[in-house]
């Protein structure tokens, strides 16, 4: 199935922050901000869950893609192309 775009609902939140702290976990300026690596996801999910209750989402600026149920989230792997490391993936 092919996921289609819709605006996010507040339904939506918990699923949308846990996968926008899947994918910020290793960014540079997260891990600057978040130190503790073991409690990085947790508050990843909280600011993420903040930031879309009361900024994006209360603005109509949060679009989800679904192919039924829930939110699409990719398969996060990486791979190494001319001996650098880059991310890649493909659609659950």
């Amino acid at each position: 199935m092919t996921p289609h775009a819709h605006p996010a609902r507040k339904a939506d939140i918990r699923e949308l922050s846990r996968t926008l702290a899947r994918a910020f976990y290793d960014d540079p300026v997260m891990i600057w901000l978040l130190p503790d690596a073991r409690a990085r996801t947790a508050h990843l999910c909280r600011l993420f869950a903040t930031m879309t209750r009361h900024h994006h989402l209360a603005r109509s600026g949060v679009e989800v893609a679904s192919s039924g149920p829930g939110i699409a989230r990719r398969r996060c792997g990486i791979r190494r192309i001319n001996g650098r490391k880059r991310a890649g993936g493909s659609w659950l």
